[in-house]
């Protein structure tokens, strides 16, 4: 099924959190009864979230269908109740913040943005989920043989370095092709809508980051 319409409404998405009411946002795809918004993925990309890289680009259906994706993993790892302690949801709260110039800078720019903290520490403890699942369900069963990392290096003589960087590419590439399979399979258990976009794609609903941002002068 497609959405016949963008819908505009006070930001809601990942869990269907309230939004600050100023904020207008679109509706893009909806994951059983998991509405999915333009302000989510623009979010995922600013923090760095769910292997999203800061980006203003519009956001286009490839975009949407990858945020889809990371939901169905998100929501099958809460089914399993692979949570994050309090202690790690705080240490990764805390890493976002210094990796985008520290608490007061970090705090500014979402109250600039009128982004609630709450609905942003959602998505940091979401993304600390998705990872976990993808680490426990699909990393800690790749293998890759000797063998495998002698044909990737190719002749010669190479060091223990270079064999080690070259099995966690494998493995890296392994999980992934895990991943996609199950994703796949999942895709297939749930019931998804997505909007038709634009050829020109949807505009993020506000700016990224800069990186870092300044620590802003309180005083």
């Amino acid at each position: 099924m497609i959405l016949p319409l963008f819908i505009a409404l006070p930001l809601v998405g990942l869990a269907n959190e309230a939004r600050p009411a100023a904020l207008v946002d679109a509706v893009l795809a909806e994951v059983d009864s998991t509405v999915i918004t333009a302000s989510d993925i623009a979010l995922a990309r600013g923090l760095r979230l769910f292997g999203f890289e800061p980006d203003e680009a519009p956001i286009r259906s490839e975009g949407v269908d990858r945020f889809v994706d990371t939901l169905l993993v998100e929501q099958e790892a809460v089914r399993l109740q692979i949570l994050p302690a309090e202690e790690e949801a705080n240490a990764a709260w805390n890493s976002v913040a210094t990796r985008l110039g520290g608490r007061e800078a970090f705090l500014a720019w979402l109250d600039e943005n009128r982004i609630s903290q709450s609905w942003a520490r959602r998505m940091v403890e979401a993304d600390l989920v998705w990872r976990r699942f993808i680490a426990l369900r699909f990393r800690a069963f790749a293998f890759v043989s000797e063998s495998d990392v002698d044909a990737a290096l190719g002749q010669g003589p190479h060091t223990s370095e270079e064999r080690e960087k070259v099995r966690q590419t494998l493995l890296g590439t392994a999980t992934q092709e895990s991943l996609a399979t199950w994703v796949q399979e999942a895709r297939g258990r749930a019931r998804i809508t997505r909007v038709t976009l634009p050829a020109e794609g949807f505009p993020p609903p506000f700016k990224m980051p800069a990186e870092p941002l300044q620590e802003r002068n309180t005083k």
